[in-house]
Parts: C-alpha cells; sequence; structure tokens
C-alpha cells in the first residue's frame, strides 16, 4: 500500500484516508450518480461490495483518498483522490463536491467569498503527488457533460488532449468522453 500523509495549509486541511470514511465516500458518489469503479455491477451492487473494492484497491497500490476538510469554520467539503497510480510516471485524479458541506461552509464563513474549494484541495494534492510520488503526468477523463470537472482541471492547469468517441456507457447509451493531461513542467514551483 503506499502511505500517504495527512497534507495541511493555512485554510484546508487534506485527511489521509482511512477505512472509518468508506460511507461518507460511497454517499458522496450516490449523490454525484456515479460509482467509483466501472466494473461494480450496478443491478448486483452492494455497499458491502463497494467497500470491499474500495479496500482492494488501497492495497493494491492503485488509489490514494484524501478527506478535504476547510479549517476555519471546520467543515468537511468533500474528496480527492487519485486512481491508476503508477510510482515515477502517472495517475488519474478524481474530485467529488460535499456540495451541503460546501454549503455550511458558505453559510458558516466570516467572509463573504465563494472560495472553489476543490480547486484549492486539488491543487494542494496535485503538488503532493508531484513532489513525492515524483508523477510525470496527472490524467483526468471523464464525460464531455461533466462541464465542472472539465472547467476545474483547466483551471488546474490541464490541457485537454482529446476526445474518446464512445468512450464509456451511462445507462446503457454509448457516451463520448474527454482526455485532459497535467505535465510536471506545467506546473509552478515543482
Amino acid at each position: 500500500m503506499i502511505k500517504v500523509n495527512s497534507v495541511e495549509t493555512d485554510r484546508m486541511k487534506l485527511m489521509s484516508y482511512t477505512m472509518n470514511e468508506d460511507d461518507y465516500i460511497i454517499k458522496l458518489h450516490h449523490k454525484a450518480n456515479r460509482l467509483i469503479f466501472d466494473d461494480i455491477d450496478i443491478v448486483d451492487f452492494s455497499v458491502k461490495k463497494l467497500k470491499d473494492r474500495i479496500k482492494l484497491e488501497i492495497d493494491a497500490n492503485m488509489t490514494i483518498f484524501w478527506i478535504c476538510w476547510m479549517k476555519e469554520p471546520v467543515v468537511r467539503v468533500g474528496i480527492v483522490y487519485f486512481s491508476h497510480i503508477v510510482p515515477g510516471m502517472d495517475a488519474a485524479l478524481h474530485t467529488i463536491l460535499d456540495v451541503e458541506g460546501y454549503k455550511m461552509y458558505i453559510r458558516n464563513s466570516n467572509n463573504s467569498i465563494r472560495v472553489k474549494v476543490m480547486d484549492e484541495a486539488s491543487k494542494i494534492a496535485i503538488s503532493y503527488m508531484f513532489l513525492v510520488l515524483k508523477l510525470q503526468r496527472i490524467t483526468e477523463y471523464c464525460f464531455v457533460y461533466n462541464k465542472p470537472m472539465i472547467n476545474l482541471c483547466k483551471r488546474l492547469g490541464f490541457k485537454e488532449e482529446g476526445i474518446i468517441r464512445h468512450g464509456a456507457r451511462v445507462d446503457g447509451k454509448p457516451v463520448d468522453a474527454v482526455v485532459l493531461g497535467l505535465l510536471r513542467e506545467e506546473v509552478n514551483g515543482l
């Protein structure tokens, strides 16, 4: 298993995943209307199967999860995770914003600035992955209609690398996917 540390800045803390976060990760994925792993059969889906798969992926060095917390006020606002990790080479980025947590953060915040919390969490995680795991690139692969994720990646400096026609299925229908990439040398300060 790849050992990752919690990462902290003045405003945000990324807590490394522990198994007691299973239910939180599953809840966010259900709300985002997707599952972490494509090969989980939705017809025969069970929470236990998904938890077992998360444990398998972490033990097989393929997935790293961080739970993202704002420090003031203390609110859990989402997850950032990387899958298909090849240390020294590549990993796939994923983020899910906890909309309820984000609304609570905005409501309880002392200022009215609507910070892009997943932008900040992703920047922290990307820096960690490039510096500690010595990645050469990070890839994002998502449906072409997932504009929030595409826009997040572009704000982080990812470049659109291509479209995979009918690269995935959603509700049994073929859907195009977009591939975005960020190279190590494209990140400031690395």
